[in-house]
Parts: C-alpha cells; structure tokens; sequence
C-alpha cells in the first residue's frame, strides 16, 4: 500500500480499503519526490547526497505547501538556513562578503518589491528569497529570482488561457523559486 507510485497504479487511484479515489496530484508529487532523489543519487555522494536531499525535500514540501495554502511554514525555512549556515560552514565560506551581501539585498529587493506592488510578494517569499541569498550570495540569487519570476508569467498566462480573466488575484510564488533554485543549484553543479 505505500510503495509511491507502483501503489496508486496498482489500486488504480483508489484506497484499497474504503475505495474512495485518491487524488491524482498526489501521484504527481511522488514521480517529483522521487526524482528529486534520483538526479539528487547520479550527482552527489556521502554526506553531499544526505545533505541535498534534505535541503530539495524541504524545499519541495515549501512548494507544495504555498501552493496550496498561500503559506510558507517559517519552520522550513529555519530548518533551510540551518541547513545553509552549516553548509557555509563545512565549505569555510562563512567569513566571505557575497553571502551575507546577498541576505541583505535580496530582503531590500523583496521589501522593495512588496511595498512598490502590495500585496505582491509575501513575507514567506521574502525570507526565502534571503535563504537563497545567504546560499548563493547576490547574483545567483538575482538569477534565481529572475528565472522564479519568468517562470510565474508563463504560469499566468497559461492560466489565462483557461480562464476568463486574464488576472489571477494571487498566485504561489514559493513553488516558482524553490523550482528556480533547484534549477540554478544545478546548472552550477554541471
């Protein structure tokens, strides 16, 4: 019953007991899990692998969580910069300029951002958008976020194309950077 995916095929999307059907996203979101693990197993080794996929878990729980409730848990994102400090650490890189330049400007560019457009980006985003800074440092960060961003514009205008208004009120803004991030974090390690 809990093997991911070879399960909901097998019971065909139902549970197996009450026979009520099983939500198909959720199908979707243990193919991602698991390729998370898989691209996460044919890059890094030891410790690296351990601490990767626990930093893209955590990141893909943020994601699925704002996705759904508009709310980024602030305890993800404590377990994310401790995971980031300790990173810093084990490199000896806590003493270097650009991560602790991009904390602070990657909170004054989502403050700016937030006060410019209210409403527009939420407190959640703007503490991982300084993560990202604390990890990255300013320009891959900067990166991050203009990827994160050009990836929400596609997504808005493909909602659009299914609905009538051209204007979605909100939209999750975590999933975008968590996906962004995962993807930049990537192409550097290639």
């Amino acid at each position: 019953d809990l093997v991911p995916v070879l399960s909901f095929l097998s019971l065909r999307g139902r549970c197996r007991y009450c026979q009520k059907r099983i939500k198909s996203n959720l199908l979707l979101f243990e193919v991602i899990g698991g390729s998370i693990f898989i691209i996460t197993a044919s890059h890094y080794q030891g410790f690296t692998f351990v601490f990767y996929s626990c930093f893209y878990s955590i990141l893909f729980l943020v994601a699925v969580i704002d996705y759904y409730y508009f709310y980024i848990p602030d305890c993800l994102q404590l377990l994310l910069f401790i995971f980031t400090f300790f990173y810093h650490f084990a490199n000896d890189s806590l003493n270097q300029l650009p991560i602790w330049f991009g904390i602070v400007m990657m909170l004054i560019v989502g403050i700016s951002a937030s006060w410019f457009v209210p409403n527009g980006l939420g407190g959640g985003d703007m503490k991982l958008m300084a993560i990202f800074g604390f990890y990255f440092g300013f320009y891959a960060s900067s990166a991050t976020l203009c990827l994160a961003s050009l990836m929400g514009i596609v997504y808005l205008f493909i909602l659009s194309r299914y609905k009538s208004t051209l204007f979605q009120p909100l939209i999750p803004f975590g999933p975008f950077l968590a996906l962004s991030f995962f993807m930049i974090n990537e192409y550097f390690y290639l």
